[in-house]
């Protein structure tokens, strides 16, 4: 069984717990590609609610570590998400993605005109074993300054699952949902 949590960040400080349900997938990819298309229809409607232009998928943009698994990269291609912004790791912060450099790509990729719609964050690479700080990347995705609506913070468990299915868990890692 494949277990993958989801939150959501709006740029106004507030952490969305997106309790949908559960859903399990055949495949890490299949896993990745639902939560992307449900990322991008999520940023689509925020835009449109905002009477803004719809974004074009060229134009967004999929944040993740350098330890993440390839099937993230290829979710992107699959559903023609235009980029893919790789976070480089270092052996000192034990191959974990570093929440201010993730911050820090978000602003550079508005900069540029890109629209950030799903950070990437994994607990058990299957490269490394790194796990990332699930409350740190929240916090530093909550008031980026110039993001349109939300980003999501999508959790590939590779082997970290287990910490889905404990309530107390769940808590301290601001995760609600599976799927």
């Amino acid at each position: 069984m494949l277990c993958c949590a989801v939150l959501c960040c709006n740029g106004c400080g507030v952490v969305w717990y997106c309790a949908g349900g559960s859903v399990i997938q055949g495949s890490a990819g299949e896993a990745a590609i639902v939560a992307f298309l449900a990322a991008l229809t999520r940023k689509q409607q925020e835009y449109a609610v905002l009477g803004l232009p719809q974004p074009r998928r060229d134009d967004m943009v999929v944040f993740a570590s350098d330890q993440a698994h390839a099937i993230i990269k290829k979710a992107c291609m699959v559903l023609g998400i235009g980029h893919f912004c790789v976070i480089p790791t270092t052996a000192e912060e034990n191959f974990s993605l570093n929440p201010s450099a993730l911050r820090e790509a978000v602003q550079r990729e508005i900069a540029l005109g890109h629209v950030p719609i799903v950070a990437v964050a994994t607990t058990g690479t299957t490269s490394s074993c790194a796990f990332d700080s699930l409350t740190d990347i929240a916090a530093k995705l909550e008031n980026v300054p110039g993001l349109t609506g939300s980003i999501w913070l999508h959790v590939d468990a590779a082997y970290g699952s287990w910490k889905c299915y404990y309530m107390e868990c769940r808590y301290v890692y601001r995760i609600d949902g599976l799927g």
